[in-house]
């Protein structure tokens, strides 16, 4: 791997310590070189953009509980995908679950999907989605509804995105997606505050 992959990793494996068994990750999404998880130029974004330091943000913060209260669900984070696993290095209503893992990487395919492809993507009820019904979010803690947008850089590259989800099936509507793009730029425009000048 890069000098860059090693950076980037470095200031996020210190959120994924200790994971819990059960959400271990599933490297198989990404193992061709030609996945855009591996793209070099997207790598090297990721370390430029000192991510490690976006943990506990008071203005990311206040932008995820500022998603989760609009759209009235429970949970919302910022993921940030280096190459399989999410890193939900700023969130709300996600206590318990950062309490266990310590804020270790979930295995939430999802969160890659909306990356892979640059879209929004919305489940209206995770337990009869073919790509996520077996997830442990999904059967162990009940998780049904889910909003991603995909977190896309001046640089254009996507590297994780701005999610809400519930426990309920909910059918997002247009204006909600609408609202999420939004706030998805600005916590964009966040992280990019951090970036190393070169």
């Amino acid at each position: 791997m890069s000098t860059h992959h090693d950076l980037a990793r470095a200031q996020l494996d210190p959120i994924a310590r200790a994971a819990p068994p059960r959400l271990v990750c599933d490297r198989s999404c990404c193992e061709r070189p030609s996945h855009p998880l591996l793209d070099r130029a997207r790598i090297r974004e990721l370390a430029a953009l000192r991510l490690g330091e976006a943990v506990a943000d008071p203005n990311i913060q206040a932008l995820v509980d500022r998603v989760a209260n609009e759209l009235q669900l429970p949970f919302a984070a910022v993921s940030i995908v280096l190459d399989a696993t999410p890193y939900f290095i700023v969130s709300h209503g996600l206590e318990r679950w950062r309490g266990v893992a310590r804020g270790s990487p979930l295995e939430w395919p999802l969160c890659r999907q909306a990356i892979d492809s640059k879209v929004a993507v919305a489940i209206e009820d995770a337990s009869t989605h073919p790509a996520v019904c077996d997830n442990p979010l999904v059967r162990i803690d009940g998780i049904r509804s889910y909003l991603g947008i995909p977190l896309i850089t001046s640089k254009r590259h996507a590297i994780g995105t701005l999610c809400v989800f519930g426990r309920q099936p909910r059918r997002f509507l247009v204006l909600e997606i609408a609202r999420l793009h939004e706030l998805a730029r600005r916590v964009t425009s966040e992280l990019e505050t951090r970036r190393i000048q070169r």
